[in-house]
């Protein structure tokens, strides 16, 4: 039997290039969707390297791996956020999981550990994106209690010319 885990990235991690390949997958998967540029270039900015280095020993943010009898699958990035009220909130940055190791139980392990990081840090809630037409993300997140409270709209005004007078 495959047992499922997850761990805190440490400092060993930080070379890993297991890591670097989970997420150049991740990368080109999410940029497939509607949205996927725009949100990958949203995300904390670096290399996994220059990430696990900022996350490691942090407070306000946590990075763990999933795990497949030890072999690391996936990688779950939770940053800690303050609202306007005081009040903290918790936003899923990056959650993936290889093709490969899907349907075993990663995911939701590497979602339980995200969730269960922000319930003691206080946090009121969490957050995470899913992509338009990406129902197997949207299907993944509403399995753990979560539902939309936002729509973001994007328009690229980029090549469209600058109005003067």
């Amino acid at each position: 039997m495959i047992k499922v885990a997850t761990r805190l990235a440490g400092e060993s991690d930080i070379s890993n290039t297991i890591l670097s390949a989970i997420l150049s997958e991740a990368k080109g998967e999410i940029e497939r969707w509607r949205g996927g540029k725009v949100l990958w270039e949203d995300r904390p900015s670096g290399e996994i390297a220059d990430l696990l280095a900022k996350c490691v020993g942090r407070d306000d943010m946590l990075c763990v791996l999933g795990t497949l009898d030890e072999v690391v699958v996936g990688i779950g990035l939770v940053t800690q956020a303050k609202l306007a009220s005081g009040d903290l909130i918790a936003k899923i940055q990056i959650l993936y999981v290889l093709t490969g190791a899907r349907g075993v139980g990663t995911g939701e392990a590497i979602m339980t550990a995200l969730s269960e990081w922000a319930k003691t840090k206080g946090c009121q809630g969490i957050d995470a994106v899913a992509l338009p037409g990406d129902r197997k993300t949207k299907n993944f997140f509403e399995s753990h209690g979560m539902s939309a409270r936002s729509l973001t709209l994007y328009k690229s005004i980029a090549t469209e010319p600058i109005a003067t007078d």
